[in-house]
């Protein structure tokens, strides 16, 4: 489990678990990641950050839809928001039911882009959720969708 490591890393850096690791803000040095103006602690935040990474044992699953080409490919295209989750879940069942692990409770963590997007994104997200795994009928995914904000209980965890 990769949890407790980032937990312990944040707490490490930040002296609490609920910063969320942004790429942009902490390329930029915004908040809270100004710290890293100073070349010493950007020097021990990206080594600690590399250590855990290399030494985390994951898995990702990733889908990306180039929008253009999907607009100038089909006249009534799929909204591609809908599409890239549906792959992942997809994915991620197939992978999960391939390790028996495929009836526990997964959590996914999508992050935040906008009030309409998340909003969108949720629907497309609780529609997917209804639709029988492919290759599995009659099976619903087995990810529970949340809005964030508590802490969840420990269970496998995806990020979208």
């Amino acid at each position: 489990m990769v949890a407790p490591q980032v937990q312990a890393f944040k707490f490490a850096h930040f002296g609490h678990g609920i910063v969320v690791l942004h790429e942009h803000e902490s390329r930029k040095h915004k908040p809270p990641f100004v710290f890293l103006q100073s070349q010493d602690k950007r020097d021990s935040f990206m080594t600690a950050l590399n250590r855990l990474i290399e030494n985390a044992d994951f898995t990702i699953i990733a889908a990306a839809i180039h929008k253009e080409n999907l607009r100038r490919r089909y006249a009534d295209p799929r909204n591609p928001y809908e599409m890239a989750p549906t792959f992942c879940m997809e994915r991620a069942c197939r992978f999960l039911r391939d390790r028996g692990q495929h009836m526990l409770k997964t959590h996914i963590v999508v992050e935040r882009r906008g009030k309409r997007e998340d909003d969108d994104l949720e629907l497309a997200f609780r529609r997917i959720r209804t639709v029988p795994v492919s290759g599995n009928p009659g099976t619903p995914a087995p990810f529970n969708p949340s809005r964030g904000g508590g802490r969840q209980p420990p269970a496998q965890t995806i990020g979208v």
